[in-house]
């Protein structure tokens, strides 16, 4: 009798939950890199080169991001690096070969994630310029060290306009009893 009554409960539920997955898997997919393995980083960024052949600015900033917000900062690193200095998908090698601009987009965009990443985790940070120092095209690490200048510039701009925003107050530092 319980079966009777809990099978058609279940149904409903289910029927009512429905439509949240979706989310439930866009939610998870946002979380980029967790138990992925360095194919499957590199598909990824090789699909954001061709989403973004025809606009450099967005392939910098999606780079970042991608790195930036991976679970595994290392490996989306690996992907980055493979994917714009030696691509062995065609499609991939003939839009970058046919846009410069774009691989030195992608490379600027693992400097600023780089420079990002360096606030909070300098170790990691200095692990992953190294793997872009082990790198043997020159352009790529040049975009990628103007990309890490650019972003840690802009953090050191922003921190002295926070500096400065408190720097008019004159407010005595002693107490006012002067005793």
């Amino acid at each position: 009798m319980l079966k009777n009554l809990f099978t058609p409960i279940l149904f409903a539920a289910s029927l009512a939950l429905a439509p949240m997955a979706p989310g439930i898997s866009a939610a998870w997919a946002q979380d980029t890199g967790a138990g992925q393995s360095a194919e499957a980083m590199q598909d990824e960024i090789k699909a954001l080169v061709l989403q973004y052949a025809d606009d450099a600015t967005g392939l910098e900033a999606a780079v970042r991001d991608y790195v930036f917000n991976s679970s595994n900062q290392e490996m989306a690193t690996d992907a980055v690096i493979t994917v714009f200095t030696n691509p062995h998908d065609p499609a991939v090698v003939r839009v970058l070969n046919g846009n410069a601009d774009l691989k030195a987009a992608g490379a600027r965009g693992l400097g600023a994630a780089i420079s990002l990443i360096g606030i909070d985790n300098p170790t990691l940070a200095s692990a992953l310029q190294a793997k872009v120092a082990a790198s043997t095209d020159t352009a790529f690490k040049t975009a990628v060290s103007d990309g890490k200048s650019e972003r840690d510039a802009s953090t050191k701009n922003n921190s002295e306009n926070n500096d400065n925003a408190n720097g008019g107050d004159e407010t005595s530092e002693n107490p006012a009893s002067g005793t």
